[in-house]
């Protein structure tokens, strides 16, 4: 892909595919789950807090999710991560 401020090169999605496509599939559709629950919000984030926090929990569950299928693109592209943690 073409990426602002940088040189084109491959994108995640194309390296994790080379090294693990079942991996890659399962980061796309991840990606992709995130995005619709976030797109699904009809409130504003304190009035979701607020009252009903479900969709809420679902989308930081799903972040978790996708932190963990990062960390492990990561670790199959050789990457070591450090979070301070």
């Amino acid at each position: 892909g073409t990426y602002p401020a940088a040189e084109e090169g491959p994108g995640l999605d194309t390296l994790v595919e080379q090294v693990d496509p079942e991996l890659n599939t399962e980061l796309t559709e991840q990606l992709a789950a995130t995005v619709a629950l976030t797109e699904g919000f009809t409130e504003s984030f304190d009035v979701m807090l607020a009252g009903d926090s479900a969709p809420l929990e679902a989308t930081v569950e799903a972040l978790q999710n996708q932190g963990d299928l990062i960390a492990e693109a990561a670790d199959q592209l050789g990457i070591t991560v450090d979070l301070g943690v």
